[in-house]
């Protein structure tokens, strides 16, 4: 059997929770650039071949649980010290 794209990343371990699996492409050994949709590279004749480069990149809008509580505090933080500016001045 033939191998594709995703056999090769499942065969080095897989992807990542921040890996952007709509962005993988290959670089091949030639120095073409082939980017990949479904499994399939979008190129013609571009099994990936000895020398070939399969890259998964990082995904940048992924966020952890750990950035969510940042962000989440920090605008709780901005509302509070609003209201009290606002009420030390007598708006409310």
């Amino acid at each position: 059997k033939k191998r594709d794209v995703f056999d090769y990343i499942d065969v080095s371990g897989g992807y990542t929770s921040r890996s952007d699996k709509k962005r993988i492409y290959v670089i091949k050994a030639s120095g073409e650039v082939a980017s990949v949709k479904n499994g399939w590279l979008l190129k013609r004749n571009s099994g990936v071949h000895p020398g070939d480069t399969i890259i998964v990149p990082y995904d940048t809008y992924a966020t952890g649980p750990m950035t969510y509580w940042l962000n989440m505090s920090q605008i709780l933080f901005q509302l509070s010290t609003t209201t009290a500016a606002l009420n030390s001045i007598g708006v409310f």
